[in-house]
């Protein structure tokens, strides 16, 4: 059964258009890593499977100041499909839950 979650946009008085392919596909392989583990010496992570630029209906007739236009498959327990529309959003969502956002790269450093 497929998850899917529609994150809020927070940026709302800075750019809204944020529509525009923004090389967010080499975001995959990212994750989230909680901030503080509830058990010992296990940390979760949720992985950034892929993210795609995936304008809804919505975005696509409203000149993109409502709607979503991202999608991102994280591996959470199970897969999850959040749609957004600014990477940030998403990393607000996860922080919310108590998560960091972590590159791939700069931890493999």
């Amino acid at each position: 059964m497929e998850n899917h979650i529609y994150v809020k946009a927070i940026n709302l008085k800075g750019t809204l258009h944020c529509g525009k392919e923004a090389n967010y596909d080499k975001l995959a392989g990212d994750y989230f890593e909680e901030k503080e583990s509830s058990e010992q010496n296990i940390i979760d992570k949720a992985l950034i499977h892929e993210i795609k630029y995936s304008p809804d209906m919505l975005y696509s007739s409203v000149d993109g100041y409502a709607g979503t236009c991202w999608q991102a498959i994280v591996i959470d327990n199970d897969y999850i499909f959040y749609h957004f529309r600014n990477f940030e959003d998403l990393v607000h969502l996860y922080d919310q839950k108590g998560y960091k956002y972590v590159s791939a790269l700069s931890s493999s450093k």
